[in-house]
């Protein structure tokens, strides 16, 4: 999953009012979809664990 991936995930993962538990780790997501993906899954109040990945953002020029 990239960010525009994400954006279009967002919409229906909205709607997993159930959903407790999300891993995105190893996925190439920015800083800025993350910030995202946070502020529209506050509402889950079922959601205890996100493992979110290192932003891109954060990777040096060149790294793997």
């Amino acid at each position: 999953v990239d960010d525009s991936h994400l954006a279009v995930l967002l919409p229906t993962l909205r709607r997993c009012s159930r959903l407790r538990f999300l891993g995105l780790y190893r996925n190439p997501l920015s800083m800025a979809a993350l910030k995202d993906l946070l502020q529209k899954t506050l509402e889950l109040t079922d959601l205890h664990k996100v493992v979110y990945p290192i932003p891109t953002d954060c990777y040096k020029r060149g790294s793997p």
